[in-house]
């Protein structure tokens, strides 16, 4: 087994073993996580023990996760202690690929500390062991990621990133807004010309083809067809009736003016600490309700700003220095974050709302962190020696 094997499998290990010493301790208290069957596992045993699922109007959420998740129900015999364990691992998962992005990006040492730094982040930590699409979400697009910023090496790469993609967006529709980003990538993905419109043809035509069936399901069971799911309405319509209105009017005692509201959302988006109580709902929080901010929470504010608040300067660095020396993989980073921000900054922000970019965030972070150490320079970065290998 060579040196990176060894580190990708201890990286794992470290990830996944915190999770469930996570789920033994903090996760199992019920201030904590109050309700360990939620409505998504309810939602999944039902599309396991079914197929009328498919020709009713079971949910307006996405299925991508509900089938997941059925999948993983049905593997673990339905025991919740071994679905957790499961699920935990998909978390663990996501900071193999994260680490895998950032050697290429700050180098293996470096990247071996963003991959730690994300094995021990509270949030994902939370979201790995409940069971919520969030962690799904951060899985797929990290994976996606992963795909865009090496080299394709043949043209099924651009198959396997029309898979992801398709798969993200059937998880969560919100990275439907996000396709400029990814198609741009592959639109300049090497010097020829031929080779990336042959790379985009596969990922569109992966894209559709995995889309389609189901945008004619609820064409037949909704009489709306919605690529996704229903509740991709927020997003691709998010001013016309009921099923786009913003979670900004999901509480109606708060009365604020569009541009109120625009601005209070750019807010929570990056918040990392609350000082001061707040009777607002939290945009991103659809799954418990309205819920009524303390004026002090040392645990929420330490988590938050411990594992969120102290990357925020070099977050700041990160996206300046990825402009200036263009580097691709860091470019890509940051026109994902940018758009994961105004989706946001019209639909609701949030702790709930970073959670799926939070690895975008750690990235980007530590190659503002790496990069402040160098003179800035206005020249591409040069490749590096993994970059060569790989290419």
């Amino acid at each position: 087994m060579t040196q990176e094997r060894r580190i990708i499998l201890a990286l794992f290990a470290l990830a996944l073993g915190l999770r469930i010493a996570y789920t033994a301790t903090v996760g199992s208290s019920p201030n904590v996580n109050p309700n360990p069957i939620t409505h998504e596992l309810v939602l999944a045993r039902n599309i396991a023990s079914s197929t009328s699922w498919i020709r009713t109007a079971y949910s307006p959420q996405a299925p991508g996760y509900h089938v997941v998740l059925a999948l993983l129900d049905l593997i673990a015999l339905r025991q919740i202690w071994l679905l957790t364990f499961l699920h935990a691992s998909l978390g663990a998962l996501a900071v193999v690929f994260l680490y895998l992005i950032a050697r290429r990006l700050v180098g293996d040492k470096i990247g071996l500390v963003a991959g730690v730094w994300m094995a021990t982040s509270v949030h994902q930590l939370h979201f790995s062991v409940v069971f919520h699409r969030d962690i799904l979400s951060v899985l797929l697009l990290v994976i996606l990621l992963f795909l865009l910023s090496r080299p394709f090496r043949s043209m099924r790469f651009s198959t396997f990133s029309g898979v992801t993609c398709a798969a993200l967006i059937h998880v969560d529709p919100q990275f439907i807004l996000l396709l400029p980003v990814f198609l741009v990538t592959i639109m300049f993905k090497s010097r020829s010309r031929l080779l990336n419109v042959q790379y985009l043809f596969l990922f569109i035509a992966t894209l559709i083809v995995i889309t389609v069936p189901w945008a004619i399901r609820n064409n037949i069971v909704y009489g709306a067809p919605m690529p996704v799911a229903l509740e991709a309405q927020r997003y691709l319509r998010p001013v016309r009736g009921s099923g786009g209105g913003t979670s900004g009017d999901a509480n109606p005692l708060v009365r604020e003016t569009r541009t109120e509201r625009r601005i209070r959302n750019s807010v929570e988006v990056w918040r990392f600490a609350r000082l001061r109580g707040s009777s607002i709902q939290d945009p991103s929080d659809t799954v418990s309700g309205v819920r009524m901010e303390p004026p002090w929470s040392a645990r929420h504010n330490v988590a938050t700003i411990v594992s969120y608040g102290l990357l925020m300067p070099f977050l700041l660095l990160g996206i300046v220095f990825a402009i200036l020396t263009r580097n691709r993989t860091a470019l890509i980073l940051s026109a994902t974050l940018a758009f994961y921000f105004l989706i946001h900054v019209v639909t609701g922000g949030g702790t709930r709302a970073r959670v799926p970019v939070e690895s975008v965030v750690i990235l980007l972070s530590f190659y503002g962190l790496v990069r402040i150490r160098r003179r800035p320079s206005t020249a591409p970065d040069a490749e590096s020696p993994i970059e060569v290998r790989e290419s």
